[in-house]
């Protein structure tokens, strides 16, 4: 890669090889998944979609491109309304984000092309804000720890980056660095912590630039794409909630729309420094993380790093995407990348191909997934809507404490026990035949372990835990 800061690199290095020693510890396993079956809510050309966070993924709000309006769902995507009262003659023309804030969800910000709009009624009906427009990227940020809203999407002179204390009813602007490049601002995010690190990537030289003043000063530190030169856009910066490196919370991912192989960027300490990620796609464009916190995994130099999280791919061709999906899934880190059943086309293959992923949202609360496509709105009508290794024999019983942890198979005897840790090494084993086991996890470091039980007859079963 020709980015500026690499000195991570050897980290990079020890992450694949703990995976490929747990991937070749576990080949025998029988993994199974939940399959993802998704259900077509809205057709037409959506730019946006969003959850409120605290309606258990009953109530999504979504966006058209070209289209007036906002519909909302209150029954997890199966039915939908038009809300486009509140503003005379009602403006809000080509949605492309929407953001239903987390702790208050009454409050829901809409941005256009060319204006920003807000509801205090939960989506209901509308105010004409600011002119705060917008184009492609995902460019509102919450930071839940002071209720600060941050916002950079745009192309003027001088660029800017705005703040909000007040849930986006007045802003607060802040210039942002211009140069190496960097001339368009497509996207922004801030860390959960205090003071948040706050991060923003460029809309024409897949360039990204930190600031640890609230933006009021910029530097950048992702440098461009050599390879394909000053052509690629940032659509997407997420930071991870419960990834911890050196005590912060400064784990994020990136996503680099015609990057080729640097599509994916990812950095441990807050944007200082960077390396690639595996992708699916050079065409990626839309990401989110499972931020549960079950699914971070220990890496060896103490931080952690999610595992699990979903790419959407913007393309009109889809022959190298995986199985010809948009959506793909990795619950591994991105050493590994699988297709999630999403659909080809919808109704004539000529017009209802599926060919662009614009926003693609997890519900941490419900386990939902909405992806918003240039042919309709999607959503996982299962509960988890997730990739779930499950047992192959539904009797065993896995509980854990702080201390202990148990495994009671009430049918047939186990062969034997095997806990590996984030490293790939044999913490335990046994090979005693029995159905009741007990595990001392006192002296285990934190951190999530794999346990293979060897079974009788048939396949072992695997599965992923949090310990201690």
């Amino acid at each position: 890669m020709c980015l500026a800061f690499f000195n991570q690199i050897d980290m990079s290095l020890i992450r694949i090889l703990f995976y490929s020693v747990l991937l070749l510890a576990s080949a025998s396993l029988s993994v199974h998944g939940q399959t993802y079956q998704w259900q077509l809510g809205l057709r037409g050309d959506f730019r946006s979609v969003a959850f409120n966070s605290r309606s258990n993924g009953r109530t999504i709000f979504a966006g058209p491109h070209g289209g007036g309006g906002i519909w909302r769902s209150d029954d997890g995507g199966m039915t939908w309304v038009l809300h486009n009262t509140g503003i005379s003659p009602f403006s809000i023309q080509d949605v492309r984000q929407v953001l239903c804030i987390p702790s208050d969800t009454n409050i829901v910000l809409a941005v256009t092309p060319t204006r920003l709009y807000r509801s205090t009624d939960g989506g209901l009906s509308w105010s004409d804000t600011s002119s705060l427009g917008g184009a492609d990227g995902e460019a509102f940020s919450y930071h839940d720890a002071d209720s600060t809203l941050y916002y950079g999407q745009n192309a003027i002179d001088p660029l800017t980056t705005w703040e909000s204390t007040d849930f986006g009813l007045t802003w607060i602007p802040h210039t942002i660095e211009q140069g190496g490049g960097f001339s368009e601002l497509c996207t922004v995010a801030a860390s959960p912590d205090t003071p948040p690190v706050l991060l923003s990537g460029s809309g024409d030289s897949a360039l990204v630039e930190r600031s640890t003043d609230y933006g009021t000063t910029w530097t950048i530190v992702a440098t461009q794409d050599s390879i394909f030169g000053n052509g690629a856009e940032v659509p997407k910066i997420v930071f991870s909630d419960h990834a911890i490196n050196a005590g912060h919370h400064g784990i994020a991912l990136v996503t680099r729309w015609l990057s080729r192989q640097r599509s994916m960027l990812q950095t441990t300490d807050g944007g200082i420094t960077w390396t690639n990620t595996n992708s699916p796609n050079r065409y990626v464009w839309a990401i989110d993380i499972d931020q549960r916190a079950v699914m971070i995994g220990q890496q060896p130099n103490g931080s952690t790093f999610p595992l699990h999280f979903w790419t959407g791919l913007f393309f009109n061709l889809k022959e190298d995407a995986i199985g010809n999906d948009l959506v793909d899934e990795t619950t591994d880190g991105g050493l590994s990348w699988i297709g999630t059943n999403f659909p080809s086309f919808i109704g004539s293959i000529d017009t209802g191909l599926v060919k662009q992923v614009w926003v693609l949202k997890y519900d941490t609360l419900s386990g939902k997934i909405a992806v918003a496509t240039d042919a309709g709105i999607f959503v996982t009508n299962t509960r988890l809507g997730v990739k779930q290794i499950v047992p192959v024999n539904t009797a065993i019983d896995i509980t854990h404490t702080t201390t202990t942890l148990r495994i009671d198979n009430s049918g047939e005897p186990i062969e034997s026990v095997e806990l590996y840790d984030i490293l790939g090494r044999l913490m335990f084993q046994t090979e005693s035949k029995g159905s009741i086991y007990q595990i001392g996890t006192t002296n285990f470091s934190a951190g999530v372990y794999l346990l293979k039980i060897n079974l009788s007859s048939g396949p072992p079963y695997l599965k992923l835990l949090s310990l201690p």
